[in-house]
């Protein structure tokens, strides 16, 4: 009799210990489960009047989806509508053994948070919030921004076009309004009806400046290298000029900054702010343009910078096929900015950050904006930042 006692408790024993392990495991297949859930109900925070039934519908959906035993399983969800979500899954397990030692070993209980918080990149920002088409894409143009955000400000329900076989990847896509194009257009799905987001350089003051240094200057031929100053009617360049800027603010006034032909301009640390009738860019095709933002002064962190007081949709191009390199904030807060060419443009900055009114890829350019701001001293804008969602530990 001792024997079969002995026999017994040691089976207990053994028996207990399996079950301690399927129920770890089963703690861990729900806590993926909730971990997941959490975080995609909290991508819903981001949009605009989003209910609490539709959160607690994209976390049910989510697990539900995505488990074996959907049937068995409790789902709680609790949410804010503002910062974050919480969901609890759990399951009445039934184990052989472990009930014997305690009665707390069922439900097997998952519990996760996730917060929404603005640490997600913007590098494109459409700040237009009525007009169609804030931010197109046509033919076989690429917008490649992997590491960081798309945003569209336009409620309108084509706030994003994708036409043609073009494409658009990005970290996040999120639009005010809708979005037209192919499912196969977009990298990821963007997410439509999110909250328009505030111009973040509207508190930025432009560069003071007083009269002009230069009128009407032209450059046609040679090497030549330019100061700082006011350059009113514009500052053209053209043929084989190769132009090279010293570091410093460009007040660009009353005409365009265009390097046409196979004229050629590179500056380090360089910013232009452009005001006044027709001060707007114009990058031809065979030109050549290389240039970084300032590292300090009133234009920190900006390439170009338009004037507020311009007149909404003044056209800018960039179509030169040698644009690799567009260190800084293009910031165009009443232009549309046009972007084509054969070749990458901007694809050898460290970043560059797009905050236009409205964004045109045409034929076939490939718009690659990168984000890595560790690799640079020049500043990022504050305010570049869209919602993005973590775990809460």
């Amino acid at each position: 009799m001792p024997l079969a006692v002995g026999s017994t408790a040691l089976l207990m024993v053994a028996g207990g210990t399996i079950d301690v392990g399927m129920m770890v495991k089963k703690h861990s297949e729900l806590q993926g489960l909730a971990d997941s859930a959490a975080l995609a109900s909290a991508k819903q925070l981001a949009i605009s009047n989003v209910t609490h039934s539709q959160v607690v519908s994209v976390a049910k959906a989510f697990v539900l989806q995505n488990s074996d035993v959907a049937g068995k399983l409790q789902i709680k969800v609790k949410t804010d509508l503002e910062t974050q979500v919480a969901v609890q899954v759990s399951e009445v397990w039934q184990p052989v053994f472990a009930h014997f030692f305690s009665d707390q070993v069922t439900p097997v209980v998952a519990n996760a948070i996730a917060k929404i918080y603005g640490t997600g990149s913007v590098c494109v920002l459409g700040l237009d919030k009525k007009s169609a088409q804030t931010i197109r894409l046509n033919n076989k143009a690429r917008l490649t921004a992997k590491s960081c955000n798309v945003v569209s400000n336009s409620g309108d329900s084509r706030s994003l076009v994708v036409g043609g076989s073009a494409r658009m990847t990005a970290q996040n896509i999120y639009t005010a309004g809708g979005y037209i194009g192919a499912a196969s257009s977009f990298a990821p799905t963007p997410v439509e009806d999110a909250r328009q987001m505030d111009d973040p350089l509207a508190g930025r003051p432009a560069p003071k400046f007083a009269g002009c240094d230069y009128i009407d200057y032209a450059i046609s031929k040679g090497k030549v290298t330019l100061t700082p100053g006011v350059y009113c009617s514009g500052l053209k360049i053209s043929g084989k000029a190769d132009v090279t800027f010293k570091s410093g603010t460009y007040i660009i006034k009353d005409g365009p900054l265009a390097v046409a032909g196979k004229g050629k301009i590179t500056g380090q640390n360089v910013g232009f702010y452009l005001t006044g009738k027709g001060a707007k860019l114009s990058f031809s095709v065979g030109s050549s343009i290389s240039l970084t933002a300032p590292d300090d002064g009133p234009l920190a962190g900006l390439l170009f910078y338009e004037d507020r007081a311009a007149p909404s949709g003044l056209l800018h191009r960039i179509t030169s096929d040698n644009a690799r390199l567009l260190l800084g904030t293009v910031y165009l807060p009443k232009g549309t900015l046009l972007v084509d060419a054969n070749k990458p443009v901007a694809d050898q900055s460290a970043y560059t950050a797009i905050v236009v009114r409205k964004l045109r890829l045409m034929a076939g350019p490939n718009l690659v904006l990168n984000s890595n701001y560790a690799a640079t001293d020049i500043p990022a804008p504050p305010g570049l930042s869209e919602a993005s969602v973590s775990l809460v530990k």
